[in-house]
């Protein structure tokens, strides 16, 4: 019997045992996990919103990703772990550690509606929903801010939408403190003077409100010199005495409790996203081209670039925090940025990546090459990455000029290791899996939606893109038979997602759009919409599709009704849902993919991953997965079977090891 035949034999012993959890989309077993399970594959680093310190332990560190929860430093940024269970799948918009414990820490998300406020009290190891406000739920508590009392670690306020709410036990429950007319948005406090900055709900009105009683009345400030208080400070904060606020990106000093204010640090023709002052006392900015460092606010070292390639460090920068000095070391800066964390030992001079643990990508789209090494590329929201089927390491692709941010890319299975990429308006070839390219032709557009080499046919490419602007915008298909030289459009205004075709016979083949499939007795040549279709697909849109290589057989996924298979080339369709969740409604069906085995698997938005077992129906295959970041992007090792790919939103990218 061939590997293949065991390989399936197998998973299809293992899947008998396997109980589907059909809510969640989710399959389990006791001891399944060392057959059948996903890991992390990185790339490590990734986007990171907020950046918390301990005050009690300034090495702890609290990072916040951009949609998968948060991640813990206990040696100053060095190595990072997982501190999310329960936070999963949201974005944190507010982070915040009590000075006197650091593992209480508490969190604003978005993503959780009807739980925006979050605590931990284990260091982010665990994460339990606060309690709601009083009046009867009229009104979410959504903090902006938060502020621990100095006197008692379990005393915090939160500057919220409908004014400052207060918790006596440490973020469990809170009520009504101050100021219920202003929508806050940052505060900061000494003693028993404190401060706001917010806007009136009765008149929408901006200010700065100003409290010497510890809230029990409060005085608006005159705060001349500010900017426009149409839009109030971002932040305030009090330091040696005086009082700043961020506007924009720039920082003011008030040293009469928010009456005059004057400029403190800003920075020429460069957005600062935080002005932060260092132990040492300089002041630093993250900004969208990298860390910038000065004494007196005005002069800034090194100099000022608007270019990230020429930034230091290399990335569009966002929160900082630092470490003081130890014996014979220097201040040691650490910042956040698209790109993940960076450390610099040297008070901003040289910066390294320091992300190790962490992998927060977004992986927009995956293609794998078939060529001997296997090599995956990936396409995150910094540029495309590249790592072998044994590699253990990304490598960033070097950057071409003819490409924007997320080129799409396409691997020739008629040539191993070649790869077509569509960027701005040029058609790019690499025969060196990405080293190099040179141009192979030319297709102008807006956007694109699809871009494939023709599975069965050489030199044969699929574009789908959109020509006009705004409103005007239209989608077209386009066709090249020279290797991406020349294009022919034959497809207008429907937006082309996808096109298969049968490998037993050449000529039949089918393509997606939005709303139709349409099918091809010539190889390409003409087209014909299916009739009917979607009738037969109970109403709902095609999202994906798939022709079985060992049945010949058609499926479709759609949007809101499953899968359905076709086995007379598409003039009848048959629901295939067996297996899939239904609860609390039908998930959209983004890939359809085959693997080497010639075993059919399907990713659903949010649901995970299924495999379909003939005669029995579908199984979930998402041990281990990040299932509320997965967006639907899965692709298949073309050599090894049970081996797949999956990029997520927020968490990298993860493989299907099958033992």
């Amino acid at each position: 019997m061939s590997d293949s035949g065991v390989n399936r034999r197998f998973r299809s012993r293992v899947s008998a045992l396997l109980p589907l959890t059909l809510a969640l989309g989710i399959g389990a077993a006791e001891g399944a996990g060392a057959a059948e399970h996903w890991v992390p594959l990185g790339p490590v680093g990734g986007t990171i919103r907020l950046l918390a310190q301990a005050p009690s332990e300034p090495e702890r560190l609290y990072a916040a990703t951009e949609r998968f929860g948060v991640y813990r430093s206990r040696d100053g940024g060095l190595s990072w772990q997982p501190a999310r269970l329960g936070l999963e799948g949201s974005t944190v918009l507010s982070l915040a550690v009590a000075p006197s414990d650091p593992d209480l820490v508490l969190a604003t998300t978005y993503g959780s509606p009807q739980r925006p406020l979050w605590r931990s009290r284990d260091g982010g190891a665990t994460w339990v929903p606060a309690a709601q406000p009083p009046k009867n739920g009229r009104f979410l508590l959504f903090p902006h801010d938060f502020a621990f009392s100095s006197n008692s670690s379990q005393t915090v306020y939160a500057a919220t939408n409908h004014g400052i709410f207060r918790s006596l036990d440490g973020g469990s429950a809170w009520d009504s403190w101050a100021l219920p007319n202003v929508a806050a948005f940052t505060l900061a406090q000494d003693n028993r003077t404190w401060f706001v900055a917010g806007r009136d709900l009765r008149d929408d009105h901006g200010a700065i409100l100003r409290s010497d009683d510890d809230g029990a009345t409060w005085r608006e400030t005159p705060s001349v010199g500010g900017p426009s208080f149409y839009d109030p400070p971002r932040r305030l904060f009090l330091r040696a005495s005086a009082l700043y606020a961020q506007w924009g990106g720039a920082l003011y000093r008030s040293t009469d409790g928010a009456s005059t204010w004057s400029s403190a640090a800003s920075l020429p023709n460069v957005y600062a996203a935080e002005l932060q002052f260092s132990p040492s006392g300089s002041i630093y900015a993250a900004t969208d081209a990298g860390v910038y460092s000065s004494t007196d606010g005005t002069h800034w070292s090194p100099p000022i670039v608007t270019s990230i390639d020429r930034a230091s460090p290399k990335d569009a920068t966002s929160q900082l925090a630092f470490l003081p000095e130890g014996a014979g070391a220097g201040e040691t800066v650490i910042a956040t940025g698209r790109r993940g964390v960076w450390r610099s030992t040297d008070r901003g001079g040289r910066w390294n990546p320091s992300s190790r643990g962490m992998a927060a990508h977004d992986a927009y789209r995956l293609t794998v090459i078939p060529n001997p090494q296997g090599t995956v590329i990936g396409s995150f929201e910094d540029d495309l990455y590249r790592i072998d089927r044994a590699g253990d390491k990304w490598q960033r692709l070097p950057r071409h000029a003819g490409f924007e941010s997320f080129p799409f890319v396409a691997a020739d299975p008629h040539h191993p290791g070649r790869i077509y990429a569509l960027g701005e308006s040029s058609v790019d070839l690499s025969e060196d899996r990405g080293n190099s390219w040179r141009q192979a032709g030319e297709l102008g557009h807006n956007n694109i939606t699809m871009f494939k080499v023709d599975p069965v046919h050489p030199d044969v490419l699929y574009a789908g893109v959109t020509h006009g602007q705004a409103s005007s915008e239209n989608p077209f298909g386009y066709r090249s038979v020279d290797g991406g030289a020349t294009w022919t459009e034959f497809l207008s205004f429907e937006e082309l997602l996808d096109v298969v075709f049968d490998s037993a016979d050449p000529n039949l083949g089918f393509l997606m759009t939005q709303g139709n499939v349409y099918k091809t007795s010539d190889g390409g040549a003409t087209w014909a919409q299916l009739p009917n279709l979607r009738d037969q697909l109970l109403g709902s849109f095609p999202s994906s599709i798939l022709i079985d290589s060992r049945s010949r057989a058609l499926y479709v996924g759609t949007e809101e009704r499953g899968i359905f298979r076709s086995t007379d080339s598409g003039r009848t369709f048959r629901r295939v849902v067996a297996g899939l969740p239904r609860a609390p409604a039908n998930p959209s069906v983004s890939s359809l993919v085959q693997d080497a085995a010639g075993d059919v698997y399907a990713g659903l938005f949010y649901a995970g991953v299924f495999r379909l077992e003939p005669g029995q129906g579908w199984t979930a295959v998402n041990l281990d997965l990040p299932v509320e970041t997965f967006a639907g992007t899965l692709v298949a090792d073309p050599e090894i079977p049970g081996r797949l790919y999956t990029g997520t939103l927020g968490a990298s990218v993860w493989r299907l090891e099958n033992l």
